[in-house]
């Protein structure tokens, strides 16, 4: 049955008092949720668009414009033409983009969808054009009472601590003073408690927050309902209770307008907090594993290479069977194979396998009834990873289905080339982001090509796969410090036609050769399928690279259990490029 989206955009801008000119919808909720909760989707509710970015301006008396980024254009401009939308594709951030549709408009929001300093950004850019923003508590909850989906709030469970939560609460109450206290978000709450919880899904992040005082006890603000009794007590132990926002004494508060709601923000000010703007340090403690999570993580990419080796012996021997099988089918298999393991979650993502055309779509999304036969010649582009107690893991490789094309398989090795390349970096201590993802681009760059999203995003701890602030691309301007863990991602995206893309996780290291630099360490054990690209493209030196890795990788999955197939599959991957010595 066909949806009437307009139907609803007329029904819920009816609810809105008559004051209100527009309406803003922006994909967030009060929890700064990577993947946006089924709750919080009204962009789709009210348009069908379901990426996973994307901003809707609701207008009454003009057309409704709808942004978003490059990866959705195809996705985002079908949708608009269908209802009749403006589409823009964002290239600036929204106060300098939306300025131009709310001239002199009263433009409504929900305070629980953005932060309090997205908020001011805003209010300062819409003045400039003789509008204002206007906070609507109620907007969702009046506007959207049909079909909505329920807030989820599963049970909270928790890792085995890779530090003790004690010793990671000291070294935030060192930055306090006397008689202060701090209201952390729910990434931060999960790395102090080590609590998960499935409350959106392919994310482990619990929707809770922690109050942690100078001296004395931190309260975890969430219902004791969530927890079982004997979690309850071990969190007591150490020195942390359950409780509510009116369990907090009022006083010093420091808090980050860029990780709280606006709707929190205010609601604490009106309490009576004084409420002392500071950022917090904690995401980029939380980008710096500790020796117990880079142990951990080592053992949770061996298993992920494990259960997509056995994924792909199976695949390949259904399809040499004449098995008629779709991208979805092989994103199930996978996910059932890598569900296998002891430590296993969920996934940290929906697996994309795209095939052909498909993979062009940097973020396509593999559906039954819309996935595309793997039959016929091209390359197979396959993204995916796990939450585990382990850690968290994101690979991405190419294989080959029949015979791919020439041009395939040169964009396929340039891209390869741009991974190892970064893989290879030797840089100085202190060295932001954006000074190494020209790194990953250059063989791209030295073919006339390029690739619109970031090298690499910083990678959470069975937590969060994109993991801020630590990033590889073309704005990042921290520095990347010994022990983050990123992915080194370059893709590349014909349209119509193919996509490439390549990724493993690497780790920062001191450069065992030179003081005062770093490097990188391979982390990811995942063999390459050497018949998705061109050997031959490739230098004496990148195909050491390669063999070594692959020497490294065999001698690791041999010690792990394999069927007799994955292990066939191992050992066919793994053989020397070059010259065996």
């Amino acid at each position: 049955m066909s949806i009437d989206h307009l139907g609803r955009i007329r029904s819920f801008l009816s609810t809105l008092p008559d004051a209100i000119d527009a309406f803003l919808v922006v994909t967030g909720d009060p929890w700064g949720s990577e993947y946006l909760p089924d709750h919080w989707a009204l962009r789709a509710h009210l348009t069908g668009f379901t990426g996973s970015a994307g901003t809707l301006l609701l207008r009454r008396a003009a057309p409704h414009v709808l942004w978003t980024d490059s990866r959705y254009t195809l996705a985002a401009s079908e949708c608009c033409r269908a209802l009749g939308l403006v589409f823009h594709e964002q290239r600036r951030a929204l106060q300098r983009e939306l300025p131009e549709e709310v001239e002199g408009l009263a433009v409504g929001f929900d305070p629980e969808t953005l932060s309090e300093a997205e908020v001011r950004r805003l209010e300062t850019a819409l003045e400039e054009v003789d509008a204002r923003l206007v906070a609507l508590p109620d907007a969702l909850r009046k506007g959207w009472t049909q079909d909505r989906p329920a807030e989820v709030a599963a049970p909270l469970f928790r890792i085995d601590p890779p530090e003790a939560s004690g010793l990671r609460l000291d070294r935030l109450r060192d930055t306090m003073e006397e008689g202060e206290s701090t209201l952390v978000g729910p990434e931060e709450t999960a790395w102090f408690t080590h609590l998960r919880a499935f409350d959106v899904a392919c994310n482990t992040t619990p929707h809770v927050r922690l109050w942690v005082p100078k001296t004395g006890e931190a309260l975890l603000l969430a219902d004791p309902s969530r927890l079982a009794a004997p979690l309850t007590d071990e969190l007591a132990r150490e020195g942390i209770r359950v409780g509510t926002l009116a369990d907090i004494p009022r006083g010093t508060l420091l808090a980050d307008p860029e990780r709280l709601p606006a709707s929190l923000w205010r609601d604490l000010d009106r309490a009576g907090f004084t409420l002392c703007e500071t950022p917090s340090p904690v995401p980029l403690w939380m980008s710096v594993k500790c020796d117990e999570e880079i142990r951990r993580t080592k053992l949770a990419l061996l298993e992920d290479a494990r259960a997509q080796i056995e994924w792909m012996a199976a695949l390949e021997a259904r399809l040499a069977a004449g098995e008629r099988l779709t991208e979805w089918d092989a994103a199930q298999m996978l996910v059932a194979e890598r569900a296998k393991a002891e430590a296993y979650l969920c996934e940290s993502f929906d697996p994309i396998v795209a095939f052909g055309p498909n993979a062009a779509l940097p973020h396509y999304e593999t559906a039954p009834e819309t996935a595309a036969p793997l039959e016929g010649n091209g390359l197979l582009l396959v993204d995916s990873g796990a939450h585990s107690r382990l850690g968290t893991t994101d690979t991405t490789r190419m294989f080959a289905i029949g015979t791919p094309s020439p041009e395939e398989l040169s964009a396929s090795t340039r891209v390869l080339q741009g991974t190892l390349a970064l893989a290879r970096a030797r840089f100085p201590e202190g060295t932001p982001g954006v000074a190494l993802d020209a790194l990953a681009r250059a063989p791209l760059w030295a073919a006339g090509l390029d690739f619109g999203h970031g090298t690499g995003h910083g990678i959470g701890f069975a937590q969060s796969v994109h993991e801020g602030p630590l990033r590889i691309s073309p704005r990042c301007l921290e520095a990347l410090p010994v022990n983050a863990t990123l992915s080194d991602e370059p893709g590349f995206y014909a349209a119509g036609r193919f996509g490439i893309r390549w990724e493993n996780t690497l780790r920062v290291v001191p450069d065992p050769e030179h003081e005062g630099f770093l490097a990188f360490e391979t982390l990811t054990l995942l063999p390459l399928d050497a018949r998705a690209f061109d050997a031959s493209l490739l230098s004496e030196e990148e195909i050491r690279q390669i063999d070594a890795f692959h020497a490294r990788a065999r001698e690791a999955l041999l010690g792990v259990s394999l069927t007799d197939a994955g292990k066939a599959w191992l050992l066919r991957a793994t053989r020397p490029l070059g010259k065996e010595d």
